[in-house]
């Protein structure tokens, strides 16, 4: 006798697959049936409404309060005749922090030229 088990084939040269669980989950759907239907019943009807009342209106970006209207006012008052819109300067110090007094009016100075 070999020790490898034996097991009888079923129909196309199949192993029988073990169904305990399979049966058990459609025993446990057929016995909770209407559990079930009220349950899909329930979730139908709160996303229906909520399917519905979808907005199909073009999103608004451009928004409207206080701090945007401060924002349109600021950049209204503050608005130079210039073509320069921004400007990019890099400051360097001899001994690693920028944020001096003596650094920044180098910088000043040198910029005034």
């Amino acid at each position: 006798m070999s020790d490898t088990p034996t097991t009888d084939r079923g129909p196309g040269g199949h192993a029988p697959q073990d169904g305990t669980r399979t049966q058990a989950f459609f025993q446990w759907v057929h016995d909770k049936v209407w559990v079930i239907v009220i349950g899909m019943a329930i979730l139908t009807l709160v996303a229906a409404p909520l399917a519905a009342s979808r907005s199909q209106d073009e999103p608004n970006f451009d928004p409207s309060g206080e701090i945007y209207e401060t924002s349109e006012l600021a950049d209204d008052q503050f608005q130079s005749g210039s073509p320069l819109t921004s400007a990019l300067f890099i400051v360097e110090a001899r001994d690693g922090d920028a944020l001096t007094r003596d650094t920044l009016l180098e910088f000043q100075r040198r910029v005034a030229c």
